[in-house]
């Protein structure tokens, strides 16, 4: 469920819009990591540096 984040680009890290918020997670093997919860409103910097 969920899609893929825009800025990430990354099949395994998804989100899901909960109300106002964005629920991002990560896809593992046998679990979900939920990496963020941020209000919708605000500008999501990079998790992963460049390389």
């Amino acid at each position: 469920m969920g899609r893929v984040v825009p800025e990430i680009g990354q099949k395994n890290i998804r989100e899901r819009f909960v109300y106002s918020y964005r629920v991002i997670y990560r896809i593992e093997l046998e679990q979900i990591l939920v990496v963020a919860v941020i209000h919708g409103s605000r500008l999501l910097l990079p998790l992963v540096p460049d390389t």
